[in-house]
């Protein structure tokens, strides 16, 4: 059997769709919508074969289409009036133009990103035995990905085909000495089970979103595979997707993170959230130099919450409690750009001591342990805590505990970059919030 044969009927689908234009025209004229005798006539003065003209039975949107040679444009209404108002012969002759001048460089990237989505997995089989073996691998995971494929609508036996052209050099980087991979998937209500998913992550921050998305509290699970069982890695979207059948993942276990939702009548109980609301009310635009940033005013909200909540589970006191709120606030008021910039911390402390914004610590030692949290924290935790003795500060234990703390919420909310590394957190209660960190972030707080 051959690749044309292994890959339908899912490849064909779009074709099987299409009734020729002359088989819906036994029908009559249709008023506004399609008028057969005067639009064929034009197309033919135009040197236009009526066999490239369907009737698409898939389609709600566009009730016709021109299909030749790989290339497919949606019409509205098959009228004369419409084919001139949105100029479709132009886009015909420009889409055949730069299909065809890929394929003859033989760019088949190029005209694979080009080509309409529908047929692509068909020309990919139509084309097979054209495109370079060190090509075809890596051809059908990007028609995958671009196309919105699951792998359970792909044939096995043909990917398998298709696998004796990988690359073996596609081995995971990150695969431990044993050859495991660990994998993340994101599941919300309505998914199917994850016993039979075949989509999962190298990385939690994207099965975190996915378990989040629409607004919703899912589920995360870990599991592990064995790097020569994965199908493939796609790359696409940043999204660090792992493809592999459901009898190759082992180990699959649900991960236990806190919700907002878990800790919502604890926060309200402990006066979180009211701490919130007072300190939150002392920020003000003027304070950024991009108020709307990534470094800005949301972002500051929300490491100023999760701050909170942090040394709330972390049973500091209330003056601990008041100098991190503070330390959030004006952390990144120094800031001039949203690049790695090492030195922020530091401008932020002179912004604050010109603004004035410490008026409310009267005990110097306190000024210096938010000097201190505020200036390193944009530098390696090793050499941050190195510089404390270069500080006024009475207690440096308590000093590197809020250091500890406040890095931790300045962390979660890198989820907003998807790159939060649950690993590189100190404290037992951060590495139980990268959920949490997402909801905050979903809510635009």
């Amino acid at each position: 059997m051959d690749i044309y044969d292994l890959f339908e009927p899912e490849a064909g689908r779009f074709i099987r769709n299409l009734t020729p234009i002359n088989v819906f025209a036994l029908m009559g004229d249709i008023k506004d919508k399609f008028h057969y005798q005067e639009t064929a006539k034009y197309l033919a003065e135009k040197g236009y074969d009526m066999k490239d003209f369907y009737f698409n039975l898939g389609s709600y949107m566009s009730w016709f289409c021109y299909y030749h040679k790989y290339v497919v444009i949606d019409i509205t209404h098959f009228t004369e009036p419409c084919l001139k108002d949105f100029r479709i012969l132009e886009f015909i002759e420009l889409e055949s133009e730069r299909l065809q001048t890929a394929l003859e460089e033989k760019n088949f990237k190029k005209f694979f990103y080009m080509i309409d989505d529908r047929i692509a997995l068909y020309a990919y089989q139509e084309l097979f035995a054209m495109i370079p073996d060190d090509d075809k691998y890596d051809l059908l995971w990007l028609i995958y990905s671009r196309c919105g494929y699951h792998l359970e609508q792909l044939n096995r036996e043909a990917v398998s085909e298709v696998l004796g052209y990988r690359p073996r050099e596609n081995h995971r980087e990150d695969a431990g000495d044993d050859g495991y991979v660990k994998i993340y998937r994101g599941q919300i209500a309505g998914s199917i089970p994850v016993s039979r998913a075949t989509s999962w992550t190298t990385d939690l921050n994207t099965a975190i979103y996915y378990a989040t998305r629409f607004n919703q509290s899912g589920n995360i699970f870990s599991a592990r595979i064995h790097q020569d069982k994965v199908i493939a890695y796609i790359k696409r979207h940043n999204d660090k997707e792992i493809l592999a059948y459901p009898e190759d993942i082992e180990n699959i276990s649900k991960e236990y993170f806190m919700s907002f939702d878990d800790l919502l009548p604890e926060l309200k109980d402990a006066g979180v959230l009211a701490a919130y609301e007072f300190y939150s009310s002392k920020l003000k635009p003027e304070y950024f130099h991009n108020p709307n940033g990534i470094h800005g005013l949301s972002h500051t909200r929300r490491v100023l919450l999760l701050v909170l909540i942090l040394a709330h589970l972390e049973n500091a006191s209330p003056r601990c409690s008041q100098l991190l709120s503070i330390i959030a606030l004006y952390h990144d008021i120094g800031r001039t750009n949203d690049n790695f910039d090492p030195h922020h911390g530091r401008a932020s402390c002179r912004k604050i001591k010109r603004l004035d914004l410490l008026d409310e610590i009267e005990n110097d030692t306190d000024r210096e342990i938010i000097n201190f949290v505020i200036t390193n924290h944009c530098i390696e935790d090793t050499k941050a805590i190195n510089k404390i003795n270069k500080y006024d500060v009475k207690d440096k234990a308590e000093a590197i505990t809020l250091y500890n703390i406040f890095k931790d919420a300045d962390g979660l909310d890198r989820i907003r970059i998807n790159d939060l590394d649950i690993g590189q957190l100190r404290t037992e209660s951060a590495r139980n919030l990268p959920l949490l960190a997402r909801q905050l972030l979903n809510s635009y707080l």
